[in-house]
């Protein structure tokens, strides 16, 4: 149902906050502090403007949204994971280098562990709707923090900031069109902000209102920010093994020095930095748990399955490897836009993917070219800023981007003509006669009494007696489905063989069940049931079933899905392992052979 334009803007701080990581917060001090108000505004306008658009081409492009974002988790999957670590990781990284080094010295950068844990913490116990009232209170913490400290330090210092000349700089000239296209893409990419746009859209809000307002508030904290550096003034400017200097430690410095050592200045600072920051981290824990829950209950794999769902889905695993990467890039002393580079190299390709499967319905994206167009990117973009080359700089922007290009060519099939063909070729097959099937060379123990595995399929055979008919002769059409009952409970005993009724801990229940019928049979015809694992996820197994009569062949088809549920308080769980692991002989695709038994009866016919 629509809501009020209020509903939607009260989005805003939250789209913010979980916007707000240590690339803006970092790097726009940096900015500010070597090239200026202008060096500044070239970052910061396209930064808010990328996540404005973001919102209002989903309204304009994805009626649908709910729909569009299943589809791309589970295409872009790798890259919304990889994407949300590095966010991560550079959010600590900038926090370690510069605020925790210059404040407490060389040693303190291990503290970001104490900080990643504390907000994942918070995301853990969180929900949208909780994070949403939790930011809108931080985001007026946020401007209370930044305003007191800017008060503190405006007049402190006395360097006046660069001048318009400052971007005729080689490196800012080269960083250019990398900021525009990285910055203009990076929202699409990130599950934060898909987390919310879903919300959104199911609330009956508007895209456009709450992440314009959202982009309205991000450039304010950045203002807020630029403005802080600016009283600050570049104190303690720091080069990294690039020799470029970094002006992202200045505010840190500057309170150090003003106190004379570490003082309440310093610790207010630090403690707004991380209470600021912590706002991405927590966004960052309860959106990919919403991402991996997702993944996890539609996996297919086997190897997945053994794993408890508390830990697959658990964005632990991806925190702990961002804590990793940051702590290692820390004692390298890294420079800190080498930490910037994937989102201007590697992370294009999957953002302008998303882009055009929005707009125009369409795939295009291939993963393998991505990757080694986007590696190569990204030592370009490094040998371009070590050098201070432009052209090698807005080269290394662009050439990610040309696996877009080659992938969205005219002649691929969007996804919406893919579907449609899906339907058209569907709907004559379900209303097709049943074809008779032609007979194949005869088994030579199809005459035997068989129970097992028959080309993938589990396979046991009966004789329909006068038990299994109904007044007029033919078999009775309930009797089917006691038949794949019957071959159900034969095959969990072959996979099973140690399941005790009065032991067990679980339960097999019936979900759901189908069957196709297509023509009839009649007392004492040779019959076989054949049942196999045709798919299955954490929770659910869907067996496939046919029944086949020796003289007649296919009589139908169908399928169950079976659910495993705790024996005591009937609540549903995961699919035992020994239960999968019994299954798998069973779960391998048919190999689509008219049954030896069909055949057989085909050719006693003839």
């Amino acid at each position: 149902m629509p809501r009020g334009p209020f509903a939607s803007v009260a989005w805003g701080p939250t789209i913010a906050m979980s916007w707000l990581w240590g690339l803006g917060f970092f790097y726009s001090i940096h900015l500010v502090l070597t090239y200026g108000w202008l060096g500044f505004a070239a970052f910061a306008l396209p930064n808010a403007f990328g996540i404005f658009l973001f919102g209002a081409v989903l309204d304009r492009h994805a009626p649908d949204l709910a729909a569009l974002c299943r589809r791309l988790r589970s295409g872009y999957a790798g890259s919304f994971l990889l994407y949300q670590t590095a966010a991560v990781a550079i959010t600590l990284f900038g926090f370690g280098i510069c605020v925790l080094r210059p404040l407490f010295g060389p040693d303190a950068v291990g503290a970001v562990a104490l900080v990643l844990l504390a907000a994942c913490a918070v995301g853990h116990v969180s929900s949208l709707a909780g994070l949403r009232r939790y930011h809108s209170a931080a985001l007026a913490a946020a401007l209370l923090g930044g305003v007191a400290l800017t008060a503190r330090l405006w007049g402190t210092s006395t360097a006046p900031l660069p001048g318009p000349e400052s971007l005729l700089d080689d490196r800012f000239l080269g960083l250019l069109v990398p900021t525009l296209v990285g910055l203009l893409l990076g929202p699409w990419l990130d599950i934060q902000q898909w987390r919310r746009a879903v919300a959104i859209r199911e609330a009956g809000g508007s895209t456009t209102l709450a992440f314009g307002a959202g982009a309205g508030i991000f450039l304010l904290l950045l203002v807020v920010n630029a403005t802080l550096a600016a009283a600050a003034g570049p104190a303690g400017v720091h080069a990294g093994i690039d020799g470029v200097p970094f002006a992202g430690v200045a505010v840190a410095a500057a309170l150090r020095g003003l106190d004379g050592g570490m003082g309440a200045w310093s610790l207010l600072f630090a403690g707004w930095a991380t209470f600021v920051l912590s706002t991405t981290i927590d966004s960052f824990y309860e959106s990919t748990r919403w991402l991996l829950r997702d993944l996890v209950s539609r996996s297919q794999s086997p190897l997945l399955a053994l794993i408890p769902a508390g830990l697959a889905a658990t964005p632990l695993w991806w925190a702990l490897l961002a804590l990793a990467g940051t702590l290692a890039a820390a004692k390298a002393d890294l420079p800190f836009i080498f930490m910037v580079m994937p989102w201007a190299t590697v992370f294009l390709p999957a953002a302008a993917g998303i882009v055009a499967e929005t707009v125009s319905g369409r795939t295009a994206y291939d993963p393998p070219l991505s990757a080694m167009l986007g590696v190569c990117a990204l030592f370009l973009f490094a040998a371009g800023h070590v050098a201070g080359s432009a052209p090698l700089l807005t080269f290394a922007a662009v050439l990610p981007l040309l696996a877009t290009a080659i992938a969205f060519r005219p002649s691929g099939t969007s996804v919406g003509t893919a579907a449609s063909a899906s339907v058209q070729t569907a709907t004559p097959a379900a209303t097709a006669a049943p074809v008779r099937i032609a007979p194949v060379p005869v088994a030579a123990n199809a005459d035997a009494p068989f129970q097992g595995l028959v080309d993938g399929w589990f396979a046991t055979r009966l004789v329909a007696t006068y038990d299994d008919t109904n007044s007029v002769g033919n078999v009775y059409f309930a009797t089917y489905v006691r038949w794949v009952g019957k071959a159900r409970e034969l095959l969990f005993r072959e996979c099973v063989p140690d399941f005790d009724l009065k032991t067990t801990t679980f339960l097999a229940l019936t979900r759901r069940f189908e069957h196709d019928f297509k023509r009839e049979a009649a007392e004492f015809e040779e019959i076989e049931i054949r049942i196999r694992l045709s798919k299955y996820n954490r929770k659910f197994a869907t067996l496939s079933h046919e029944i086949h009569s020796r003289s007649h062949g296919l009589l139908g088809s169908g399928s169950q899905i079976v659910l495993f549920v705790d024996r005591e308080t009937y609540r549903p769980i995961d699919i035992p392992p020994n239960v999968l692991r019994g299954f798998m002989p069973y779960a391998v695709a048919p190999t689509g052979k008219v049954p030896a038994f069909v055949t057989e009866g085909a050719a006693k016919a003839a």
